[in-house]
């Protein structure tokens, strides 16, 4: 089976069918069950040894041979996963503190890095030393075969390697509103598809004519969306990223999202038409035609009203990108609580309202001004106050940077 790792519309069709076979050979209904022999279980088992090993040739790796052994390697239910270099300690030790100790998270945590010189010894023994279950995980060990792969890229990749079932992937720099395990039980999204997506800001209008080369049946939600209508280059943002993998269907959507993040099909595909590893988690559930839907709400700003020529404008919020979940409330905003990403010298944003857009509005950032800004089009239904909640848990936050500052980012060991 020869096909250029960029061909998606051929690795498509396989992966297609890896996943049905797959589907069959361990969660067939009872009454399909009846018809099937051992030969046919034989011949599925088969068709699944060689689809994945054509199709995965990156996969195995100590004590992971197969998709059962891949399978087997989720033994606990829920967690988190980052991972970051020596240079995002400083956002990790933040976020970590943040959710054992302003969000009251106790969900276990991997960390995952790209060998010695990507994350130090000494920062991941002080990150093995906060509150709670921290294992560190040397990537390289993990998924020895995966070659060539790093930032933003590696994304995919970590959240299958991960030992948790059900990951919540968040990039270093996220600010929570919510504890994202609470977040997750009260989903109706998580409970039906098994995945969280949300929307990226509508930066200036796009062109799907690559993806669709590939995606010949996009279903109802690609259709309808910006991307496939060409009103916006970015479909997704990835700082936030849930996905249950003890679905079928989400494993297998995973593994194509990590086969479109190799390097011939990064280069010459994936980063070539889009904005990368963020666009490939929906992109690879249409390949594989896996249902799935976005949270509610295009990603807007928290922050502040822009001022422009001494006049303060309140349809216009600046700061980081903001998502809400499906009721409407803040739960997170992709950004630092810092004016100046990573300069602890020039003070902290001043949160007190945030967007959230209900209209594509491709063009709508201002990225002339520091941090950027969104135009709202309907002010009174988009700009919404922090409410006391929102207000103590960002204070909360800023306090807890200011005393890591402080002390270096040395945080207290747990015990």
């Amino acid at each position: 089976m020869a096909f250029k790792q960029s061909d998606f519309l051929v690795f498509g069709y396989h992966a297609r069918n890896l996943r049905i076979f797959h589907a069959l050979t361990v969660e067939s209904p009872p009454k399909l069950e009846e018809l099937k022999g051992d030969e046919t279980q034989k011949l599925l088992t088969q068709a699944v040894d060689v689809l994945t090993k054509n199709l995965y040739p990156w996969l195995p790796s100590p004590g992971i041979q197969d998709l059962s052994d891949l399978t087997a390697s989720f033994k606990t239910k829920r967690g988190i996963v980052f991972t970051f270099p020596t240079s995002g300690y400083p956002r990790g030790v933040h976020l970590i503190l943040t959710l054992r100790n302003i969000l009251n998270c106790t969900l276990p945590i991997e960390i995952f890095y790209n060998g010695d010189s990507d994350l130090s010894a000494d920062k991941r023994q002080q990150l093995a030393n906060l509150p709670g279950s921290i294992t560190l995980v040397n990537t390289e060990e993990r998924l020895p075969r995966v070659r060539d792969v790093n930032g933003y890229s590696i994304k995919p990749f970590v959240i299958l390697a991960s030992s948790f079932q059900e990951v919540i992937f968040l990039d270093d720099d996220v600010t929570l509103f919510q504890n994202p395990d609470t977040f997750l039980e009260n989903s109706e999204l998580w409970k039906t598809y098994g995945s969280i997506f949300f929307l990226d800001r509508s930066f200036s209008r796009g062109n799907s004519e690559w993806v669709r080369t590939f995606l010949t049946v996009p279903s109802l939600v690609a259709n309808t969306g910006r991307y496939m209508t060409n009103v916006s280059r970015d479909e997704q943002e990835s700082s936030f990223v849930a996905l249950d993998k003890g679905k079928v269907s989400i494993l297998h959507s995973l593994l194509s999202a990590c086969h479109m993040n190799l390097k011939e099909a990064r280069d010459d595909a994936l980063q070539k038409y889009t904005h990368g590893d963020k666009e490939s988690f929906w992109i690879a559930h249409e390949m594989l035609r896996v249902p799935y839907k976005f949270v509610p709400g295009i990603g807007g700003a928290a922050g502040f009203f822009r001022t422009k020529n001494g006049i303060q404008e309140p349809e216009v919020i600046c700061g980081p990108q903001s998502h809400i979940d499906e009721k409407g409330r803040l739960i997170h905003f992709n950004g630092l609580v810092l004016s100046h990403k990573d300069d602890f010298t020039r003070g902290y944003i001043d949160f007190h309202h945030f967007a959230a857009p209900i209209k594509n509005n491709p063009g709508n950032i201002d990225i002339g001004y520091h941090p950027w800004c969104v135009h709202t089009r309907e002010p009174e239904k988009e700009v919404h106050e922090f409410n006391a909640y929102e207000k103590e848990t960002i204070g909360k936050i800023i306090e807890l940077h200011k005393k890591l500052v402080v002390s270096d980012f040395k945080a207290p060991a747990s015990g």
